[in-house]
This record gives C-alpha cells, structure tokens and sequence, in this order.
C-alpha cells in the first residue's frame, strides 16, 4: 500500500513509500503514515485533505527562447556592422 510519510510539526509529504499492511516498520521520529498525497504536498488538518504546492507562472514576455533570439540577433547585426 502507498504511504505518505508526513512531518507532524509542518504536515509537510516528506516521502512516499510503498508498504505492507500489517508491517512493522514505523517512520522516523516526528513522522506519522498516511493514505494519500505526494513529496511536496501538505496536510491541512482543518479540512482534512493534502494540498498541492503553488506553482509559479511565468509571463509569456518572459519567454526565454524569444529574449535569446532577440541577443542572438543583435550579436549577429553587430558584427556585420548593422545597427541595432
């Protein structure tokens, strides 16, 4: 069975791991085991369920691809001596 091995203080998915029922292995100290969630998650006793980690957008404008055209392009205009 998959289990999530959970920090107490934090309620912080510190791991995942697969185990038997009815084993005896115990996490480490200030761990507990639950049913659910992944590395990263974290446990939210007022509702009683995992919550996923925010994940950062980035702007479009912030393209890397477009912004390293654009140096290549002006490199490439300055040494044919084009203005840029």
């Amino acid at each position: 069975m998959k289990k999530s091995v959970v920090e107490e203080s934090t309620g912080l998915v510190i791991n995942v791991i697969e185990i038997k029922d009815g084993s005896k292995w115990t996490p480490p100290e200030g761990c507990v085991l639950m049913v659910g969630g992944e590395i990263g998650d974290t446990w939210n006793k007022t509702t009683q369920t995992f919550v996923k980690p925010a994940q950062e957008l980035v702007p479009e404008e912030l393209d890397i691809r477009a912004t390293l055209d654009n140096h290549e392009q002006r490199i490439t205009n300055i040494e044919e001596g084009k203005k840029t």
